[in-house]
């Protein structure tokens, strides 16, 4: 939970450092570091509520919902980022191609290959959605794809596992259902 500056906390991780430095050669010894684990902020249900609010993304040619206080840090993509170990975000997108497509590319990307996502149907304002849930350690992600023509709306939600079912709630389902190309 200290970021890079980790070498200067004292115990497990100052000792290890300094092990190496005095023998660079010797099998490093890190069976400390097991008993170490990230701090993460996991908020309670109650907590997790997020008040969304309308976008527009021209660029893409998408409106739709996103969390009122995320910071938008590229085009569709929303960050909490309530700490530095914050792994929260939001993407509400569309793409050319094909939703199978897009999903192996993300399924790739995230190093999960075909394995561990469970797939479900959604039904929201006219658009049928294909959803993904999976688990990239220790990271929940959400995916959910919808074609339209040739073109594919993109939802993703990536939590921790512990506050995911609220965020599904009142992010990623939201989110969902108001996506939708421009005219």
């Amino acid at each position: 939970g200290v970021g890079h500056g980790a070498s200067t906390v004292a115990g497990c991780p100052r000792d290890t450092l300094i092990a190496f430095f005095d023998d660079p050669t010797a099998p490093l010894d890190a069976s400390c570091m097991v008993e170490m684990a990230a701090q993460f902020v996991v908020l309670s249900e109650e907590l997790a509520a997020v008040e969304m609010e309308p976008f527009t993304n021209e660029y893409m040619g998408i409106t739709g919902l996103a969390p009122a206080n995320w910071a938008e840090t590229a085009p569709g993509v929303y960050t909490r980022a309530s700490s530095a170990l914050d792994v929260t975000t939001l993407i509400a997108q569309a793409a050319p191609g094909t939703a199978s497509d897009l999903l192996a590319g993300l399924l790739a990307r995230l190093g999960a290959g075909d394995s561990g996502a469970i797939m479900t149907e959604y039904e929201a304002d006219g658009l049928s959605w294909a959803l993904f849930s999976l688990e990239v350690q220790p990271v929940a992600v959400d995916i959910a794809l919808s074609e339209i023509g040739d073109q594919v709306l993109l939802v993703v939600l990536q939590s921790m596992p512990g506050e995911r079912d609220a965020l599904y709630e009142s992010v990623y389902l939201p989110a969902i259902d108001a996506l939708k190309l421009t005219e």
